[in-house]
């Protein structure tokens, strides 16, 4: 397994008070995700804004520090590992950031944009440096005459790719994707998308895949992650998840995908967790929430319900 997540947490203070800041409470960004990602594969995760997403793959590469669990890369637990050697471990670990335009420093080239992950990891010359970061930007179908250039001269699909051509220089073995389509016109998002599958094939990447989009990761995930308030409530491979769904906040967020013909109208779900403390319209609710359980081969839900019972109500599409 190359990415083993087991009960990560991260809970920000809740502050008020103005100056004289106090503490109010805690909001449950992360609250308890187990997750497991293989060589060469792609998990997506979806759910609505505000459920964690970001959060957790940003902890996951100690981008911010998590309140608690374990993060096992290849058998290292990357809570363990001080400042310096944590450094050296994200030669292998990158990430590509959802905005073009926020994520390029536009007071530096696009030549030193590329090349910086080189700087910070490795004492290469100024010839290699250029060599490098002209043949990835190549690679992501930019040519070699824009090294000079800045970000400002470029479009968004153009920025996102030099983006990728920055994550890829050091040719990592896991890359977080956070939402890196959503900014773009539908046109250019599948040619980011191909160009995503490409790198995979070529690589050997392994990805994990934000996205709002929940078509778009039901074509290019193999296994899908449905997070809702903090935590994971459905995990199954992509073709199962999106033909059967067993949770009812799965089959909320499926229901609303819009489809391409104005004849045809969806039947909206009811929404809500099932068996969770957090929403009022389950009728399976408990006190504590659910686990996260195999209801059947490699398809994991949240609910209180008996898995025989849960796959009943989907095929119903009961809440």
């Amino acid at each position: 397994m190359l990415l083993e997540v087991k009960g990560l947490k991260k809970h920000f203070p809740i502050n008020k008070g103005g100056f004289l800041k106090r503490q109010e409470g805690i909001h449950l960004a992360v609250d308890g995700v187990d997750l497991a990602l293989r060589e060469g594969e792609t998990v997506g995760l979806v759910g609505e804004s505000g459920s964690g997403k970001s959060t957790l793959a940003r902890s996951i590469l100690r981008l911010i520090e998590p309140t608690a669990g374990e993060i096992y890369f290849k058998g290292v637990n990357l809570l363990s590992l001080p400042k310096e050697e944590m450094r050296r471990m994200r030669q292998k670990l990158q990430i590509i950031f959802q905005d073009p335009y926020a994520s390029l420093n536009p007071r530096m080239t696009i030549l030193d944009i590329v090349a910086e992950p080189l700087d910070i990891h490795f004492s290469v010359s100024r010839q290699e440096r250029r060599e490098q970061a002209a043949a990835i930007l190549q690679r992501v179908g930019l040519g070699t005459s824009i090294l000079n250039r800045y970000p400002h001269e470029f479009s968004g699909g153009q920025r996102q790719r030099i983006g990728i051509a920055r994550a890829m220089i050091l040719h990592p073995e896991l890359v977080v994707a956070d939402e890196p389509v959503s900014a773009l016109d539908v046109s250019v998002q599948a040619q980011v998308m191909e160009l995503l599958a490409d790198l995979q094939e070529t690589f050997g990447l392994s990805y994990l895949f934000i996205a709002h989009d929940l078509a778009l990761v039901e074509s290019f995930a193999d296994r899908t992650a449905v997070m809702y308030l903090g935590k994971i409530v459905e995990l199954a491979k992509s073709e199962i998840l999106y033909k059967h769904p067993l949770h009812p906040y799965t089959r909320e967020l499926l229901s609303a995908v819009p489809v391409p013909d104005p004849r045809l109208r969806k039947k909206r779900e009811r929404p809500g967790a099932t068996g969770t403390p957090f929403t009022p319209y389950c009728d399976h609710r408990q006190d504590e929430a659910p686990q996260l359980t195999e209801a059947e081969p490699e398809h994991f839900v949240s609910c209180h319900l008996r898995p025989a019972e849960t796959r009943r109500l989907s095929r119903e599409g009961v809440s």
